[in-house]
């Protein structure tokens, strides 16, 4: 269904949400065993909750009073992100980014900041998902590398780690 947004008394048709997809198959596969068979207290186990939605990424920029308003709302819902997680509350953090994310498209870094949350719940695939949806969309973003190794290396999936980590 589309909503509607009143800018100024004109009002705005805005599209149904759409969602862009992220080849997991690779990037999950298991990694053969490390031969010492010492166990990892780090590692992680896979997360059986289901990923945060994935909104489409900003494609393109919408132009005047309906910019400007988008540009509100999603500063707006980024403060209460940080808000959220400076209070320790991580759940409310990742809703409010995706919420962000909805309003305004998804971009690279706050796919990067949502991974970086979700990392710290303890959803290393959710992370990495993120992160990749990040680096699809501007392969340039540091930050994507730097929390998508760290999942890697959580899950025990070292060469991807190092791969990721080494960039």
């Amino acid at each position: 269904m589309a909503d509607t947004v009143e800018i100024d008394s004109d009002v705005e048709e805005v599209a149904q949400e759409e969602t862009f997809d992220v080849d997991m198959e690779d990037e999950l596969k298991d990694e053969e065993l490390d031969e010492t068979g010492e166990r990892d207290p780090e590692r992680l186990p896979r997360e059986k909750e289901p990923f945060p939605p994935l909104p489409a990424a900003a494609e393109v920029e919408p132009s005047g009073a309906r910019a400007k308003v988008l540009a509100k709302i999603q500063h707006e819902t980024e403060q209460q992100a940080g808000a959220a997680l400076g209070a320790g509350n991580s759940a409310m953090a990742v809703q409010k980014i995706t919420e962000a994310m909805r309003t305004g498209g998804s971009t690279a870094l706050l796919l990067a900041t949502r991974a970086a949350i979700l990392l710290k719940q303890r959803r290393p695939c959710a992370a990495i998902r993120d992160c990749c949806a990040a680096l699809k969309i501007n392969s340039l973003i540091v930050k994507a590398y730097r929390i998508r190794g760290i999942a890697h290396r959580k899950l025990g999936h070292w060469h991807k780690a190092h791969r990721d980590l080494s960039k």
